[in-house]
């Protein structure tokens, strides 16, 4: 997938998201098309709980780093850092064991 040219970087941090995304883990969740959609203005940004807009802010309400995920976690679930970092580890070992 060619986002680069859709992504038009601005600025370093554009180059940041661009390597994220298209990492296995935003591909695989659906999360590159609503990033670029929100980015041209052709959908709204929207946060499933405020209480994440600081987390999610920067990448336009889309989880797409694995700190964020981790940050929600703690966030909505009130996880302990390493609670979170544990529920992480085991859904990676399920998602891989399961491939």
């Amino acid at each position: 997938m060619a986002t680069l040219p859709r992504l038009k970087p601005k600025c370093f941090y554009d180059v940041v998201i661009e390597v994220a995304i298209i990492r296995p883990g935003p591909i695989q969740g659906d999360m590159v098309h609503p990033y670029l959609a929100r980015r041209a203005g052709k959908e709204e940004i929207a946060y499933f709980d405020e209480r994440l807009k600081p987390v999610l802010e920067r990448t336009l309400g889309v989880p797409l780093f694995q700190e964020q995920m981790l940050k929600i976690a703690m966030i909505m679930a009130n996880f302990s850092g390493d609670e979170a970092e544990d529920c992480g580890v085991r859904l990676v070992f399920i998602v891989r064991r399961s491939e």
